[in-house]
């Protein structure tokens, strides 16, 4: 399978196959060569040979479905929401059936947004309103990045909502008016639908005159069942051309975000989303595979695209199917 290939069902035929897709079992990836992590043969895991042994190579699905939890593959999927969740807020079809499925084949999945405007429990909420069951440490969104930028104890002008005060607020850093004559420590931004067109001349002179800029993320648009809005790098756009100054990005694909969650999820082994510009250079940041659907801001017509995913599929569902498919198919 070539890279950017249109994938919406694929059958892993033998166990290098699924251990190309995922990057586990080979002799230097993830799960090491005999010496790597599960070693040594007489060790913890051993022995040499067994299911945890450093010359053990993981189960390809069909082996994988219907065995003890212990026993399974464990790979980490990171999932948007904005168009590979839900469009505004509403659920996509199928796409709680594929957390599901993707669970009870013993895959850990995690939830990351650019979205940096509900807060934490409006996430949760809509997740469980979707369908899809979710613990508190299951997401980590572009607000947070952004607030770990930024020493506690400092003053900040916001343009954006709730999310990001939580987010600061969490970091112990103080929201203060953007007001004539402030000098902020910085200018946090992000998407929010209450324009007032005061706070965002006075946020861009605070920046013109030297308070740092960050941005929650870039997108420039928001993807709804009604098409594409303005996102939160057309208000990053407009003090960016009113200060004369670019800002510090933290949401995907930038360091930031890509730190926040290394400490909190560890190694990640798919990213999934619906834009190369942010999850396809997200999952390059963090050297794992690009899954691509067709359900938000990319469409069909708009293939080939760069980076190339490692599989598409039109939604979470079709995608998901492709992956974990056994031999001989579903039902076997």
């Amino acid at each position: 399978m070539a890279p950017g290939d249109l994938i919406l069902y694929q059958q892993w035929t033998s166990v290098s196959d699924y251990q190309h897709f995922f990057g586990c079992g080979r002799p230097n990836g993830p799960h090491g060569p005999p010496n790597g992590p599960h070693g040594p043969p007489n060790g913890p895991h051993g022995p040499p040979n067994g299911p945890h042994g450093p010359y053990a190579l993981p189960a390809p699905p069909h082996k994988v479905f219907g065995l003890p939890s212990e026993d399974r593959l464990h790979v980490t999927w990171a999932l948007d929401l904005d168009g590979v969740v839900w469009l505004a807020g509403k659920a996509i079809p199928g796409a709680a059936g594929a957390v599901r499925q993707l669970r009870e084949a013993g895959e850990r999945v995690i939830f990351l947004t650019n979205n940096s405007g509900p807060r934490v429990a409006g996430h949760l909420a809509r997740l469980a309103a979707a369908g899809i069951e979710w613990a508190p440490d299951d997401i980590a969104t572009s607000s947070q990045a952004a607030a770990s930028l930024i020493p506690p104890g400092s003053e900040v002008v916001v343009i954006g909502d709730e999310g990001i005060y939580e987010a600061l607020g969490q970091r112990g850093v103080e929201v203060v008016p953007a007001r004539s004559g402030a000098a902020p420590a910085a200018v946090v931004v992000g998407r929010t639908v209450e324009l007032d067109y005061d706070q965002l001349a006075t946020a861009s002179t605070a920046v013109r005159e030297g308070a740092r800029f960050i941005a929650t993320n870039s997108d420039a648009t928001f993807p709804t069942g009604e098409g594409l809005l303005p996102g939160a790098g057309a208000l990053v756009a407009f003090i960016a051309a009113a200060s004369g100054r670019e800002p510090e990005v933290a949401g995907k694909p930038h360091e930031a975000m890509a730190e926040l969650v290394r400490d909190r999820f560890g190694q990640v082994d798919v990213m999934v989303g619906d834009r190369a510009d942010t999850d396809g250079l997200f999952a390059k940041r963090l050297g794992t595979r690009f899954g691509l659907v067709l359900s938000g801001v990319t469409r069909r017509e708009d293939l080939p695209i760069s980076p190339a995913p490692d599989i598409t599929a039109d939604d979470l569902a079709a995608l998901v199917r492709a992956a974990l498919v056994r031999g001989g198919g579903e039902g076997s």
